[in-house]
């Protein structure tokens, strides 16, 4: 079984689950009959759990009874920082996904072009994978890609880091229809985000 977003579960159901991974069993809503469980658990979150269990929203035997084995995702950040090369192949796996191997090399470079042109270094990158795929996504069908509340280097910004008007809603959509007949998205498959997963037994 798996659990994304484990740090969301209520308190309440937290313990519920304990108790299930305790004593291997369990009853069904409405039912008397007890149930052998006989799965694994895996859960995935992005949030600090340590943090949680100190400011009471996660329940720490809940924890110590699910992390048997604990798997880190490094940020996209981190990962870019330690290997900057990996920017290129993640582009170009989004791309694909997005438009098609046949349009992923070109849409690759473009995005690629236009963060080194646009972005400050050393972007954080908050939404990790999908914010990149998400970057993706704008070059191919606006040409440009504006993060919340980056700064960007380009002219159409000022000093301050604040995005000058943008065109009027009829060229914005003009360009995005011309652009988006060129390279029609494909998408099939869900990004895989970076976070923590663990598994019980």
């Amino acid at each position: 079984m798996f659990l994304d977003e484990i740090a969301e579960i209520e308190p309440s159901i937290q313990v519920k689950l304990l108790r299930v991974l305790q004593a291997r069993t369990s009853h069904r809503v409405g039912e008397t009959r007890e149930r052998r469980f006989r799965g694994k658990l895996v859960a995935a979150t992005n949030r600090d759990l340590g943090v949680e269990i100190e400011a009471g929203r996660f329940c720490e035997d809940f924890y110590y009874r699910l992390c048997a084995d604990v798997i880190e995702t490094p940020s996209l950040a981190t990962q870019l920082a330690e290997a900057p090369g990996e920017l290129g192949t993640l582009l170009h796996f989004f791309a694909g996904r997005i438009a098609g191997e046949a349009e992923a090399e070109a849409l690759a470079g473009e995005t690629e072009r236009w963060i080194a042109e646009h972005l400050e270094s050393g972007c954080r990158w908050p939404g990790n994978v999908r914010q990149l795929e998400q970057c993706v996504r704008n070059v191919m069908i606006r040409g440009e890609y504006r993060p919340r509340g980056a700064r960007a280097t380009s002219p159409d910004h000022d000093l301050g880091g604040r995005s000058l008007p943008a065109p009027s809603p009829s060229t914005s959509l003009s360009a995005a229809t011309a652009r988006s007949s060129l390279r029609a998205p494909a998408a099939t498959s869900r990004p895989r985000g970076d976070s923590a997963s663990t598994a019980a037994p």
